[in-house]
């Protein structure tokens, strides 16, 4: 028996809300005209939704949930808020983009829903992908997977209505360029800015605890190593040396907790190395 834990059935019954949601929203808004398109084209955005939540936020958090930083339950939950967000605060510009920055149609003698199907050609063409891609576990691009379905169902029409020589220039090419050239820089971008911060976090934080654990340790040794010299001092010591010594170890003992001492004051032998122990041990910035 197929079993499904909550967290799925959670996220599949808040899809379907928000499909079923979107799907009145939609037959409202186009006053149920071309409401059979209007259902399938939806059909296939949730199909490529779908997808893009398979590939992009695994591409998105997998590292986060690799590295034991966040759960997969987190990870959902987090992906949900900030991919929700981005879309809907910064989703605009790239949506006119793909609507109508990568090809130029406007010298083809069509009719109006021949650039709907264009577009669900292209959706559906990406979906199907990205589904191929996912089940395999193959990390790709979502944004390299649209434009290439708008490329080619654009060129495809163009073929249909005007020939091959003439296909190839509705594509605007120098706008491709500009869209591959950010598929070559992001990563570099990527590369470099992660060496940056992880190189400043090895420098400042990692190395910098290592170093100041290396200095404790060294401390502490340092310690062990002061208490058998003065164990020896102390040894070496006459009697009445030894006396004037206790004496003033149990002064020095109730002087240091008077308001107005000051580490000049240590009399005995034990309590100036003490401090000047200690001393060394505050310079360690741990």
């Amino acid at each position: 028996m197929l079993s499904i834990s909550k967290e799925s059935l959670f996220f599949a019954t808040l899809l379907g809300a928000v499909s079923l949601w979107f799907i009145f929203w939609g037959i409202d808004y186009t006053h149920s005209h071309f409401t059979l398109i209007f259902l399938v084209a939806t059909l296939f955005m949730i199909f490529m939704a779908f997808n893009i939540g398979g590939n992009d936020v695994a591409n998105s958090f997998g590292t986060s949930v690799g590295a034991g930083t966040l759960s997969m339950k987190q990870a959902l939950i987090v992906a949900g808020i900030f991919e929700v967000s981005g879309a809907m605060i910064a989703g605009g510009n790239v949506t006119d983009t793909i609507r109508k920055g990568i090809v130029d149609l406007s010298g083809l003698t069509v009719a109006p829903m021949d650039f709907v199907y264009i577009m669900m050609s292209a959706l559906l063409a990406a979906a199907l992908w990205l589904l191929v891609a996912t089940r395999r576990g193959w990390p790709v691009s979502t944004t390299h997977s649209i434009v290439g379905g708008i490329v080619g169902s654009s060129i495809a029409l163009g073929i249909v209505l005007q020939g091959s020589e003439s296909a190839l220039a509705l594509v605007q090419w120098h706008k491709i360029g500009v869209i591959a050239s950010s598929w070559v820089i992001s990563p570099l971008l990527g590369g470099i800015i992660a060496y940056a911060l992880y190189g400043t976090i090895k420098r400042y934080i990692l190395s910098y605890n290592e170093e100041a654990d290396k200095k404790l340790k060294a401390h502490r040794l340092q310690k062990k190593a002061l208490q058998r010299e003065y164990e020896a001092l102390y040894a070496a010591m006459a009697p009445p040396e030894r006396m004037q010594e206790d004496l003033k170890i149990i002064e020095d003992a109730e002087a240091e907790h008077e308001d107005d001492f000051t580490p000049d004051e240590y009399a005995s032998i034990y309590y100036k190395k003490i401090h000047a122990h200690k001393a060394k041990k505050e310079q360690i910035n741990a």
